[in-house]
């Protein structure tokens, strides 16, 4: 087993401070995390902001806003019903007139008090503001950005899968190289768009799992087979849209007993950790050093 854990902050520090602002991220890594995570949805316009989900009320106070009131809609994303203001309605501009709240008060009461403070962050701000962390804190600070609902948001002509990767090479990222970049894993909950990540960055990836059900981009590619059942045979897929064998593919399950789930084609295993405070630990793979190397568990943490 590797000898430290990574510490991913799940948001930031989101028991202390709204999730997904420069309060949250700054501090976790205050407290010792080597990466901070985000979540992705992509504004009317083009860019990908830090949200927890593409529906604004719960971590903005967008429902307080005049202004938008006429906004408000009901949608269906991914199966879902959901009813209020959603990201993908509003331009980048009108984004940045809101305000970050806590999403989760009552649980949450220290973290609520700085409700108002914070401005929605673009993605790009994120990666700027983690070369600031990292020179600030004397040490590398990663970034692992979670892409959501992206078949839903493909549908609707907004692929967020290229405007992540353009927004990586804007801020100076080699999509080519995994290891001579600044650390970083892009994750998803659905195949397809990993598939489509994989066949233009040697970035790792990391597949993400339920308990049970369906991925969401699964009806769309005619695959109703449930996870975490089938994580090796998706993981290997994956692997394969490589013309060489892929090492950068983790599986990662949420919300699940702490089976190990074995990946043939690194023959490397993954189990599962915990979460602490809301900060989320993993072991996550150290570049190759010339010494033999047996085989090593990987933990990899529950995501809520």
């Amino acid at each position: 087993m590797a000898s430290e854990p990574v510490v991913i902050a799940h948001r930031g520090a989101s028991g202390e401070r709204p999730e997904h602002t420069v309060a949250a991220y700054e501090r976790a890594v205050q407290q010792g995390a080597q990466f901070i995570e985000q979540d992705l949805v992509p504004t009317k316009d083009g860019h990908l902001v830090v949200r927890h989900e593409n529906e604004l009320s719960d971590t903005t106070d967008i429902a307080d806003r005049a202004a938008f009131a006429t906004y408000k809609r009901t949608k269906v994303v991914d199966g879902k019903t959901v009813t209020g203001w959603f990201v993908e309605d509003l331009t980048l501009e009108q984004m940045k007139t809101l305000r970050c709240k806590e999403r989760l008060e009552p649980l949450r009461p220290l973290s609520a008090k700085y409700n108002g403070q914070y401005e929605v962050l673009t993605f790009a701000e994120v990666l700027r503001f983690a070369r600031i962390l990292s020179t600030r804190y004397r040490r590398p600070v990663g970034v692992y950005p979670e892409l959501k609902h992206p078949t839903y948001f493909r549908s609707i002509g907004l692929a967020t899968e290229e405007m992540l990767l353009k927004t990586l090479q804007a801020d100076g990222v080699n999509l080519r190289e995994s290891r001579k970049n600044r650390p970083i894993f892009i994750q998803c909950f659905e195949w397809e768009p990993l598939r489509i990540l994989r066949k233009q960055t040697a970035l790792p990836l990391v597949f993400l799992a339920g308990r049970t059900g369906v991925p969401a981009d699964g009806p769309s590619r005619n695959d109703n087979r449930t996870y975490p059942g089938n994580i090796e045979n998706w993981v290997r897929a994956l692997a394969n849209a490589r013309k060489k064998p892929d090492t950068s593919l983790y599986p990662y399950v949420s919300d699940g007993d702490p089976n190990v789930v074995t990946v043939p084609h690194n023959r490397e295993k993954f189990v599962m950790q915990g979460r602490l405070n809301g900060v989320r630990l993993a072991v996550l793979p150290a570049p190759a050093k010339p010494k033999p190397v047996a085989k090593q568990a990987k933990p990899i943490v529950a995501k809520r």
